[in-house]
């Protein structure tokens, strides 16, 4: 698959963000691709300063889709469950309902940020 860059809105000539999920600052006319965190629920987020130097997290997967697709108050699903796989085609925009009811049928388990192993949830 052929990594396509588009800017993000809101924050045109300033990040790009890919089809593959890399996202790309053009800050002093420097091409650098930014590293991207996990946050508390394992989503991968990145941080972007607007024009006025102030920054705001957003989570990749959602930051993808309003690149790619359009803006929405629907809920991004990972369709194979895996949620720091930000690639477009793995991405979707569902209902809170059917999310919650993928992640049932999935069973989706936390994995470690540095490793990627399950955690065992314990039974307290």
């Amino acid at each position: 698959m052929e990594e396509v860059f588009k800017d993000v809105p809101w924050y045109e000539w300033i990040y790009k963000v890919s089809n593959l999920w890399r996202v790309k600052s053009l800050i002093f006319n420097k091409e650098k691709i930014l590293t991207p965190q996990y946050n508390k629920k394992w989503y991968l987020r990145i941080w972007l300063y607007d024009k006025d130097r102030k920054f705001k997290t957003h989570r990749v997967h959602r930051l993808v889709m309003l690149t790619f697709m359009w803006a929405s108050n629907l809920d991004v699903n990972h369709i194979n469950s895996i949620r720091d796989d930000n690639r477009l085609s793995n991405l979707e925009y569902i209902s809170k309902e059917w999310n919650t009811l993928h992640r049932m049928y999935h069973k989706t388990k936390e994995r470690c940020p540095c490793c990627h192993q399950t955690i065992k949830k314990s039974r307290n």
